[in-house]
């Protein structure tokens, strides 16, 4: 295994993952045993060698992303692919539409003055869950115990 190689195996998420999770496991079962004649205290500090083991991996990813970002310096290469499987993404435009149609709702315009205003709605999202961020502009006089009760009411679970 070249330099290169053993940089990306030291950077990547991957197989880090699983040897933390196997060294994790083997610990934690270590741990578990009772005290025999010789541990008399039992096994209980065997889960420090696997946090030990884990901040081990953690530096060599460092060491390995640092040598990945210095021999990109040294030999620029065009990115190959961006992954954005991991990444949010923007909602369906109905779904946008539908809130903004909500939020239209509770929009109150008398003829003098917009006592409440929505605006910078911005969307996405992140699996199953969906999120939502935007201003609500509220009347100068209100006091902040006021506007709170009225996020408060509109707030979901």
């Amino acid at each position: 295994m070249g330099p290169q190689r053993l940089a990306q195996w030291a950077a990547g998420v991957a197989p880090r993952k699983l040897l933390m999770a196997s060294v994790g496991v083997a610990m934690v079962t270590i741990a578990a045993r009772p005290a025999d004649g010789n541990h008399p205290y039992g096994h209980h500090k065997a889960e420090y060698f696997s946090s030990g083991f884990e901040g081990v991996l953690i530096i060599v990813a460092a060491v390995g992303i640092g040598w990945l970002a210095v021999l990109r310096l040294l030999a620029p290469e065009p990115i190959e692919a961006v992954d954005v499987g991991l990444m949010d993404e923007a909602t369906e435009p109905e779904v946008h539409q539908k809130i903004q149609q909500v939020l239209d709702g509770f929009s109150h315009q008398p003829a003098h003055a917009t006592v409440l205003r929505f605006d910078h709605i911005v969307t996405r999202k992140a699996g199953q869950r969906r999120f939502v961020d935007l201003h609500m502009h509220l009347p100068g006089g209100w006091t902040l115990a006021r506007a709170a009760t009225l996020r408060a009411a509109w707030s979901m679970p």
